[in-house]
């Protein structure tokens, strides 16, 4: 058997009730593998009704447990789901429906990854929406979800050609609760959508990664003189630091509420470890030249991705930009010079 059906079966417990997610308090702990079947079928009836979290709620020697928050919810889970509602259409929009469920639980099994994907109550309303349970090798933290969420949805994203799964804040919430499948009398749909791959692994816990301070970025002391226009500045105000990755061969994987996320070209893990926020970016590639501890501009991928010096890159950078007059930095520069 594989570790994820393993650990699904063996040890996890979740919270389940038969309640709507108003009413917090009627949740029982329950073995998870008793919660499998009812994910294979879609039953009628309303959209807010009998739902489950990622572990089990805290016990108060009464017939139910503590009533659901992130407070009264164990402190470690090892049941991981990712909600699937949106897709990232041209790296850039968010359009409501997420990715083809198949084409997505292709992309987890070439990862080797075990997981179940059941349909959620608006995929019965004509909605790409349906969700991913996974197990961790470990259990994990609160601290640890949303890396971890992060760190799948990129993996996903990383086998999928053209529009991207968009990560949605629910990932990150402890005590989100998930309604168990459910579709209206008048659904179009006539099939539950579940498809399963019990063979693959369990799913790595991913810690947060620590990054410096934005503002730690290379200084550069480059004299200019009076009214000429810096070639770096214009760079990295005319050329999107988006643009020059991608052509670079870099691929967005993820895009939260403030960063994206990149996988390099040399990347030799396939783990996305360069973090875009601002205009600049951080890499967490051990064998990429820009592991180096600081945030890089435009300009910093511009020179070192062709190979240049300071110097060379600058005078690159003059050539391939405008002046306000709609010449080359370059040309605007030497104007300057010439009249004195």
């Amino acid at each position: 058997m594989s570790d994820f059906i393993t650990i699904l079966e063996s040890s996890v417990v979740v919270a389940s009730t038969e309640k709507g997610v108003r009413t917090t308090d009627q949740f029982q702990n329950t073995p998870a593998k008793e919660i499998l079947p009812r994910l294979k079928h879609a039953s009628i009836g309303k959209k807010d009704g009998s739902h489950f979290l990622r572990t089990g709620l805290k016990e108060n020697n009464t017939e139910y447990c503590m009533a659901r928050s992130d407070n009264n919810t164990q402190s470690m889970a090892s049941l991981l789901i990712i909600d699937c509602d949106k897709t990232l259409i041209n790296e850039r929009d968010e359009q409501n429906g997420a990715p083809d469920p198949y084409q997505v639980s292709e992309s987890l099994k070439k990862l080797g990854i075990g997981h179940i994907i059941f349909g959620s109550y608006s995929y019965y309303l004509g909605i790409t929406r349906y969700r991913i349970l996974l197990v961790t090798k470990s259990p994990y933290i609160k601290e640890q979800l949303a890396p971890t969420a992060e760190s799948i949805v990129a993996l996903i994203n990383t086998n999928l050609g053209g529009n991207l799964l968009a990560y949605v804040p629910e990932n990150g919430v402890w005590s989100q609760a998930w309604y168990y499948p459910r579709k209206p009398e008048n659904s179009t749909q006539s099939d539950s959508l579940y498809i399963e791959y019990l063979e693959g692994n369990a799913v790595d816990v991913i810690n947060p990664q620590s990054i410096m301070e934005i503002n730690n970025d290379i200084k550069r002391e480059i004299p200019e003189n009076f009214g000429e226009i810096s070639p770096i500045r214009v760079f990295n105000e005319q050329y999107a630091l988006r643009d020059l990755l991608t052509g670079y061969g870099y691929k967005l994987v993820l895009v939260t509420k403030d960063r994206e996320r990149w996988l390099s070209p040399d990347s030799l893990s396939g783990i996305a470890g360069v973090t875009v926020k601002d205009n600049k970016f951080f890499c967490h590639h051990s064998n990429d030249p820009f592991h180096d501890g600081y945030w890089h501009d435009a300009f910093d991928l511009m020179r070192i991705k062709e190979g240049l010096t300071d110097k060379d890159a600058i005078i690159q950078a003059a050539l391939r930009t405008r002046a306000p007059n709609g010449h080359t930095v370059d040309e605007y520069n030497k104007s300057l010079a010439k009249q004195k």
